[in-house]
């Protein structure tokens, strides 16, 4: 089987909870597939939140690897 790709976004400036729910988002297309790497991209209000959100993102996607990053524009 190739690479399955999924995305997951929230439309709301809520810290953790906006990681949380885009990381579920995207598990809920991955179905039961491993994830290798996660991507995460963060709007400029979920910015302070970054530590606390990429370890909801991880615990929920189990990502072997994680990369992220912000926009403070």
């Amino acid at each position: 089987m190739g690479p399955r790709i999924a995305t997951g976004l929230s439309a709301d400036d809520s810290g953790v909870a906006s990681y949380a729910e885009a990381a579920d988002r995207a598990a809920h297309d991955l179905g039961d597939a491993p994830v290798d790497l996660a991507v995460v991209f963060a709007g400029a209000p979920n910015v302070p939140d970054a530590a606390a959100g990429l370890a909801a993102v991880r615990e929920r996607l189990g990502a072997g690897a994680l990369v992220g990053c912000g926009a403070q524009g």
